[in-house]
C-alpha cells in the first residue's frame, strides 16, 4: 500500500501550478492533502478515487481532503473532546483493518499567541488516537508544524529555524508521550518511505519506482504506525 501525505498550501494553486497531476503519477492508495483552503468547493481532482473533504469555517482557511480508492466503513471529522474544532483539521478514516488520521496541526505563532490552543489540540487528538489504537491499528500523517530535532530540518533552512516554536519543550515532549504509547515513526523505524520535491515529480512515475534503504526525515510530515 502506497500513501502520499502533503501539505498542498491551497489546493486550486495545486491544480493550477501541475502540483496535483504530478503527484497522481505515485499512484498511492491513499493521498492525505492538508491545507486545502477551500470554502465549499469539493472539486473530483482524483477520478476513480473517493473523496472526503473537510473544510473550515473560515474562508481560504486550514481543511483537509482525503482521496482513497476504497470507500472508508466512516469518517470521522473533528475531534470529539475539543471545545474550539472550527479549523477542520483533523480527518480520519475507517477502512476496516485500520484507522487513516489526516491531519493539520495548528501552529504556535511567532509570538506563541497559540500555545495554549495547540497544546490543548494536541492532548484531545492524542487521546482520541490511542483509543482508537484499541480497536484497530492507526496510521497518523500530515503536517505536524513540529519536529523532533534539528537533524529534521534541511540544512540549507536551519538558520530560518534557530527560533522556530516548532522545537518547543512543550510541543516535542507531547509528540514524544504520544509515541511512547506504542507507535512508531515510520520514517526512523522503517526506512520505508521517501520524501519527492512535487515540482521534480516526472509524469511517467510507476507505482514500481524503488523506495532507498535511507531516506530524508521531515515532522513536517511525519507519519506514526502502530
Amino acid at each position: 500500500m502506497r500513501i502520499v501525505t502533503w501539505n498542498v498550501n491551497g489546493l486550486k494553486a495545486a491544480i493550477s501550478n501541475g502540483g496535483i497531476d504530478r503527484v497522481k503519477a505515485l499512484d498511492a492508495d491513499i493521498y492525505c492533502f492538508q491545507e486545502t483552503k477551500l470554502s465549499d468547493e469539493e472539486p473530483d481532482i482524483l477520478p476513480g478515487y473517493r473523496m472526503n473533504y473537510f473544510s473550515s469555517k473560515r474562508k481560504a482557511y486550514a481543511g483537509l481532503l482525503t482521496a482513497s480508492r476504497d470507500t472508508p466503513y466512516s469518517i470521522l471529522t473533528g475531534l470529539p473532546d475539543f471545545e474550539d474544532d472550527t479549523e477542520a483539521r483533523v480527518l480520519i478514516s475507517d477502512f476496516g483493518s485500520f484507522n487513516q488520521a489526516n491531519v493539520y496541526f495548528p501552529t504556535f505563532q511567532k509570538n506563541l499567541d497559540r500555545k495554549d490552543y495547540r497544546l490543548q489540540f494536541d492532548d484531545a487528538l492524542y487521546s482520541t488516537l490511542i483509543s482508537l489504537n484499541c480497536d484497530k491499528p492507526v496510521i497518523l500523517c500530515g503536517d505536524f508544524n513540529t519536529y523532533l530535532s534539528k537533524i529534521d530540518i534541511y540544512p540549507e533552512n536551519e538558520r530560518m529555524h534557530r527560533e522556530d516554536s516548532g522545537l518547543l519543550e512543550d510541543s516535542r515532549d507531547n509528540l514524544l508521550d504520544f509515541m511512547d504509547q506504542g507507535f512508531s515513526d515510520a520514517y526512523r523505524r522503517d526506512c520505508l518511505l521517501q520524501i519527492f520535491d512535487i515540482r521534480s515529480l516526472p509524469s511517467d512515475m510507476s507505482r514500481k519506482m524503488p523506495i532507498p534503504r535511507e531516506s530524508t526525515m521531515s515532522c513536517g510530515e511525519l507519519p506514526l504506525i502502530r
